[in-house]
This record gives structure tokens, C-alpha cells and sequence, in this order.
């Protein structure tokens, strides 16, 4: 699966395509993307981890994009922004942030 390389800006939504399933992020900045992961799961696991499948529990994140990347494809996904307006970036960031450890 390949897809044109488009730098994510702030609040942009992040589809990465893992064997299997596709895990989603929030890019929030300078390289960091906020998103669920389990607490079990190593800082960096990327693409390797199957914690997420044997976990019942899940914490919210921020790591750098290509951490939580690793191997995988990736792409910019914001395809509902045209049916439902989004809300500023600096309020996605903001809230996305604001949830980090919870």
C-alpha cells in the first residue's frame, strides 16, 4: 500500500495500516501524534506490537510520529472534514493533549 507523502500539520487525523488493522493518531506537532496504546506496551513498540490485542485496558499516549509508525504505512486521513466542519487545530491539539496518561 503506498500513498503520496503528505506532511501531517496540527490536528490532522493519522490512519496507520497495520497487519491487520489500522491504528489511528492525532498529530499534535513537532513530530508527536497523541493516541490509544496499551500501558503494557513499550515506548516505541511501532508496527512490532501486538500488545494491543491481548490488552483490555488502554492509555492515551504521546510519542513521536515515527515511533508509533515504525514500519508501517501511514497517511494524513481527514476524509469527514467536508461533511462535518472540525473544530480548530488548536482546540484538536489542546483536547487531545489534555487526555495524555488518562
Amino acid at each position: 500500500m503506498s500513498f503520496p507523502h503528505v506532511d501531517p500539520k496540527p490536528g490532522d487525523l493519522i490512519e496507520i495500516f497495520r497487519t491487520g488493522y489500522q491504528h489511528w493518531a492525532i498529530y499534535v506537532g513537532r513530530g508527536y501524534v497523541v493516541h490509544l496504546a496499551p500501558p503494557c506496551e513499550y515506548a516505541g513498540a511501532g508496527s512490532s506490537s501486538l500488545m494491543s490485542v491481548f490488552c483490555e485496558k488502554a492509555i492515551v499516549k504521546k510519542e513521536r510520529l515515527k515511533d508509533v509508525t515504525g514500519s508501517s504505512t501511514y497517511r494524513v486521513n481527514n476524509k469527514y472534514d467536508e461533511q462535518h466542519p472540525p473544530q480548530p487545530p488548536v482546540k484538536i491539539v489542546r483536547l487531545a493533549e489534555e487526555y495524555v496518561g488518562q
